[in-house]
């Protein structure tokens, strides 16, 4: 029998450690989901990593999709394809935003699965990858974190604390 799939959830890191011994060998740690420049969570993806758990990217590009949701987090933070540092970057080196948002995640060994149902955004999704970002340009976006949770349980009736 095939072990479960790990949890997807965006936490700190308290279900996050590894499976104990007497878990058994189908025991797998939580799978966490890190979101967007706005909410970084190093520490986190740091113990993740030295953990060998995989770090899947959530809503890569911050606000968007919350928007449409009245998420009222979202209609207060700005747009991150509109923020000076990532629009400079973008430019640099002749890509989009959300392709530097995307790289930024990417060269942090986070996962990222993008949706679109755009041709062209799906073709410059996969372009996400024929340039990199400077650690100076990676730390210039990771200082754009807020600590901000657009995903906040408790804002949709679920009272949940970690």
């Amino acid at each position: 029998m095939a072990p479960p799939a790990p949890t997807k959830i965006n936490h700190n890191g308290k279900r996050l450690a590894p499976p104990s011994p007497s878990a058994g060998s189908n025991a797998s740690p939580t799978k966490p989901r890190i979101p967007h420049p706005y909410l970084t969570q190093p520490d986190l993806i740091k113990l993740a990593q030295e953990n060998n758990i995989a770090v899947t990217g959530y809503s890569s590009f911050g606000p968007q999709s919350f928007l449409e949701l009245g998420n009222k987090n979202a209609a207060n933070a700005k747009s991150l394809f509109e923020v000076d540092v990532v629009k400079s970057i973008a430019e640099k080196h002749g890509k989009t935003p959300g392709q530097v948002l995307l790289r930024w995640s990417t060269q942090r060994n986070v996962i990222v699965i993008p949706k679109s149902n755009n041709v062209d955004r799906l073709k410059q999704n996969l372009e996400s990858v024929t340039f990199s970002l400077s650690d100076e340009e990676i730390n210039q976006i990771s200082a754009l974190n807020q600590g901000l949770r657009f995903n906040e349980p408790a804002d949709f009736g679920f009272r949940i604390f970690a």
